[in-house]
């Protein structure tokens, strides 16, 4: 009964819609088309289809593949963009690198958090505090640890700060900073 087949399809390879490859297997008799599996399908599993269904998927495989491959690209780009965010969170330039994972992790979340700073009451950007760090450092602001501060409240107490972290500018004009601030900014000037 072959012979009142138009075309016999055995052993050719196709793609779905769905990307998923698509292997006719043989024609039936019984059902009156051919036996197709299916990737990812449980064996034995056989999909049965016409010749004009078989035809249809073949015009179709070089947008379906054209489609896949600009999905693929779109994967990669956006992995990549991930990737680079991963790298830009947890790049301290070494100064995390001897640390356990409980005290990174810290650090880069204090040191990733952002900012509006302000210099004498005009914004001046918005940054992540390492990033605003490295900058300040590059503008040539200078670091300054302070002890037993003495200042006096909203209600006119005297209190004493034991410690105030300070980047300081040329102007003498400064931004208080953390201690992890002021950490990671004394490693930079040793490396940078």
């Amino acid at each position: 009964m072959l012979a009142t087949i138009q075309k016999d399809y055995t052993g050719l390879k196709f793609f779905s819609a769905q990307m998923k490859q698509m292997e006719v297997i043989e024609y039936s008799e019984k059902y009156k088309g051919f036996l197709v599996s299916e990737q990812d399908m449980p064996e034995g599993y056989r999909a049965i289809m016409q010749d004009q269904e078989i035809e249809f998927y073949l015009s179709k495989q070089s947008k379906y593949i054209e489609c896949h491959n600009r999905h693929l690209e779109e994967e990669r780009q956006e992995k990549e963009k991930q990737e680079q965010k991963q790298f830009e969170y947890n790049n301290t330039y070494g100064f995390t690198d001897n640390l356990t994972p409980m005290q990174k992790g810290k650090i880069l979340k204090t040191l990733n958090k952002s900012f509006n700073y302000y210099e004498n009451g005009i914004f001046k950007t918005n940054s992540t505090r390492k990033d605003f760090i490295k900058a300040m450092l590059e503008e040539g602001y200078k670091l300054e640890h302070k002890t037993n501060l003495k200042y006096y409240t909203k209600k006119g107490e005297l209190k004493i700060k034991a410690n105030e972290y300070r980047l300081v500018s040329p102007d003498n004009s400064f931004f208080e900073i953390t201690k992890t601030e002021y950490d990671y900014a004394v490693y930079l000037k040793e490396i940078l």
